[in-house]
């Protein structure tokens, strides 16, 4: 699925090569899904260009002279663009993850297909926030929601969100904020950007009340949100994530049929 909408984007880095390489991949790769590409040297500049343009990605360059592409985020009260890191310290990708959270990286030299997976996730996501912006009448379908998973003690789904009712409370969830689930014998532990918590269901329930492409059962045990997998290691049968949740896991086993779910994921 694409979005309907045409990108801006901007283009930080002081290497005037790299700048000028990133764009001309993305306009090769993506001829019809940008508007307009702006690209400068230095978060000071960088920042001036976002507030003319309000991109919708910032592709932002780690090790830079002046300021780092950290103090990008110092800037700005609220950060309303989504930011790709793009970097050859592979030293500073945890960090940047882990402390300032972002769409992904791309490791220099760029890869068109790490390219492509990254405007993909962000496509993915801008569905996700389009299918869940709540009308009046959404709302009071939510809230009913609510009402009938406390009756009936069960989950309710609607549009993006999850409703799990406990015994004190009802827990809500973004499917797509989910990173993984894991089965803990009969019960199913969550976890995800916000939060983490269990639920009294068994994995494979909640794998079919999800019902969602892009997350894999890839061992008897996971269900992974694939947006947030970084790397799959072939020869160890683990999938690396983005992010470390907290008490959570960053490598999920894989195993044989997940492997070849993957490999057939990637192959199409």
């Amino acid at each position: 699925m694409k979005i309907n909408q045409k990108l801006t984007a901007v283009i930080i880095d002081d290497e005037r090569h790299a700048r000028e390489f990133l764009n001309k991949i993305i306009l090769r790769v993506f001829p019809d899904h940008f508007q307009k590409i702006v690209i400068t040297d230095s978060v000071q500049n960088g920042v001036v260009l976002i507030n003319e343009c309000r991109p919708d990605i910032v592709f932002l360059d780690i090790d830079m002279p002046d300021e780092n592409g950290f103090e990008l985020f110092k800037k700005f009260n609220s950060v309303n663009f989504e930011v790709v890191f793009t970097t050859a310290h592979q030293n500073f990708i945890m960090e940047a993850v882990n402390a300032y959270g972002c769409l992904g990286y791309l490791m220099k030299p760029i890869d068109q297909d790490d390219l492509r997976v990254i405007i993909d996730r962000f496509e993915n996501k801008m569905l996700q926030k389009q299918a869940t912006v709540l009308t009046d009448n959404a709302v009071k379908g939510n809230e009913v929601l609510v009402e009938d998973a406390n009756e009936r003690s069960e989950i309710a789904k609607k549009n993006d969100l999850l409703f799990f009712s406990g015994q004190h409370e009802v827990n809500i969830v973004k499917i797509s904020d989910i990173i993984y689930c894991r089965a803990s014998d009969s019960y199913c532990e969550f976890y995800t950007m916000n939060k983490n918590f269990t639920v009294s269901k068994p994995l494979k329930e909640i794998e079919k009340i999800i019902n969602d492409d892009i997350f894999f059962r890839v061992h008897r045990s996971y269900l992974v949100n694939m947006n947030y997998v970084s790397s799959y290691d072939k020869k160890l049968s683990v999938l690396k994530l983005l992010v470390h949740p907290q008490t959570g896991e960053n490598k999920i086993p894989v195993a044989d049929t997940g492997h070849k779910k993957i490999i057939s994921e990637i192959s199409s």
